[in-house]
This record gives C-alpha cells, structure tokens and sequence, in this order.
C-alpha cells in the first residue's frame, strides 16, 4: 500500500511509519520544518521509517495538494494537529486553525488526488461531550470542554459530513490516551515521567483521579492499519466509517495508577499541584472499542502494566527512538 501521511514526523507518526515499513507499505511523509515544530519531536533520527519527506503546513492548501499529486498515493492519512491540551487553551485561534482548517485542506487536497481511493483522519478520544461512568460508542454527542476538543471535535463532524457527498471512502479514528517511548510532548504523563527520570526533578501531577483510556501507541496504529486495509477492500464511496480505538473493556486506570506502576520501573518524586482550575480537562474518559473488534477482528495485545513498562523500561538503558521502534515492532506482531 502506497500511502501519504501528514504529521509525519511527530511521535505518533514515526511510530506508524516503523510499523507500516516493518509491514511493507510505503509510507510518504508532510510535516512542519523542524524548526517550526513547537517541541521537540522524535522524526529526524526516524527518517528511514519512510520513503520520503516533504516540509511544510496543512494550513497551505496548495502545497499540500502539490504534494499528493507528486507521490500519487492510493491512501491519505491524516496526524497533523495541534494536539497539546494546554497548549490550545493557551493558543485557540492557532488550535483551530490548524485542527479545523488544516483538516479542512487535507480533505480537499484528497478529494482533488485521482489515485486516492480511501483516507483516514485521525481525531481523538476527546471529541465526545463528557459522559461519566459509561464508555462512549461511536454515535455518541459530539462535543469539548476545551480548544483542543472542540476544535477536534469540529474536524471530526467535518470529516462526516464531507465524506457524504465524495468520491473517496473515508475513515475516522479516535484513539484514547496514547503513550510509548519517544513522546517529549509538554505537560503528558508518561513525557512528564521520563523528564522526571532524567532531570532528576520532582514529578508534578494535576490531577491524580482523572481517568483516561491508556494504550501504547503500537496497539493504536496497528489499528490504523487494520482500518486502512478495511477501507482499501470495501473503499465505497460517500461513506465514513468512524472506530473507537482503546483498551480492554474491562480496564480503566487513574493518573494515580500509572504512577504506581511507573514507580515500580524508575524511582519517582511525586507531587500534585496545588492549583489546577486554569487547566481545563474531563475528569474520565473511556471508550467502547467494540465496534472495530467485532467488524475488523482487532483486540488491543498489551495490557495496563505491559504497555507502561514498554514505554519506560527504555530509559534504563538508553537507545534511539528508531531502534526502539524497530525492537517493540518485532516483539508486538510475534505476539
């Protein structure tokens, strides 16, 4: 499968193309420059991961289309985002313009590629409107409690309702809390963690209840790929299949759990801020992945402990991104 990616060169993304590469699809990157990227992120060092690279934003619609049409790819994926919590409560303008016109311009720049057949735009856990103690399914409200939900959520709805009148088949994802080593984003747990660790600084926490549906990045873009080749096969016109992608039903942990196993694997200093009504965010969030288990036959392999020790056990004995990216695409698929 030929396949054009934006946002390429982020955390998720280098991890998506390790493991597309590792299965023999060729993957064309689109990201920022890497001195316009916010943080620093793990693609330089991953650049072999794909067969190759363009710089530039998903705000110019023109060179994205550009782009497409030179690689002429029979998919399009979609990562690029502003995808920092509190980033986009610190940013809003910037969070929508990227999420919802930057979303925009990749569905016009597909819609206008002849050799795209299917594409999939990736949007977030975070796209609901809160519900406590239940998972969301699929046809749940849409909605947010802050620039980055909402402006996803915006992007997600847009996505529906262009798909109802394309000539392409289209795909959304929305992916619970995603973690592996390699994210250094600001102010996530399991990047909080490692600076921790290796600053030898104290760990400072939010918000030790929250809960969230924690997966390791290798079970989310397996999925991905198993809803590519979904859309690849059935690839019907003016449809949109949405998926959840989580954990095990029967899984659902707090900050405060990750914090136990984490301490078991790297010794921590932990400290809860004192003051957290600035920082807008839901309290829990689960999802109900049983719609993509039972039309495409995928159940995530890691559980809770497994995938925080996959993310953090690296850092004991330090490699590149790349090579740990390569060793856990190995041992994931001989599981």
């Amino acid at each position: 499968m030929k396949i054009c990616l934006t946002g390429h060169s982020g955390f998720k993304g280098v991890w998506f193309g390790g493991l597309m590469r590792r299965l023999r699809n060729e993957v064309h990157g689109f990201s920022l420059p890497p001195l316009l990227e916010p943080h620093t992120v793990p693609g330089p060092e991953c650049s072999h991961f794909f067969e190759s690279e363009a710089h530039g934003t998903v705000l110019d619609y023109f060179s994205l289309q550009e782009w497409l049409g030179e690689i002429r790819p029979e998919a399009a994926v979609h990562f690029a985002a502003q995808p920092l919590v509190g980033t986009s409560q610190k940013k809003r303008s910037e969070t929508f313009q990227t999420n919802v016109v930057g979303t925009l311009n990749f569905l016009r720049a597909v819609e206008n590629t002849a050799s795209i057949k299917f594409a999939l735009v990736i949007t977030t856990d975070k796209v609901y409107f809160p519900a406590i103690g239940r998972r969301h399914v699929e046809s749940d409200q849409l909605g947010g409690v802050e620039p980055y939900s909402q402006s996803k959520a915006v992007a997600d709805f847009l996505t529906q309702e262009w798909a109802k009148s394309s000539t392409k088949a289209w795909g959304i994802a929305r992916a619970g809390n995603i973690i592996g080593y390699g994210d250094q984003s600001p102010g996530r747990l399991l990047p909080d963690i490692a600076r921790s660790f290796h600053t030898n600084e104290p760990l400072v926490i939010r918000n030790p209840s929250h809960v969230r549906p924690w997966q390791h990045v290798l079970e989310c873009v397996s999925a991905y790929h198993q809803i590519l080749e979904y859309l690849s096969q059935d690839n019907t016109p003016s449809s949109c299949e949405v998926f959840n992608v989580g954990p095990e039903a029967s899984e659902s942990f707090s900050v405060s759990d990750v914090i136990g196993k984490a301490s078991e694997i790297i010794e921590l200093d932990v400290r809860t801020a004192s003051k957290t009504q600035d920082f807008l965010e839901t309290p829990e969030l689960q999802l109900s992945s049983r719609k993509i288990a039972e039309l495409l036959d995928w159940e995530p392999k890691l559980s809770f402990a497994e995938s925080i020790t996959w993310t953090l056990s690296p850092l004991k004995n330090p490699k590149s991104v790349s090579e740990v990216i390569e060793d856990q695409v190995d041992r994931y698929l001989s599981l």
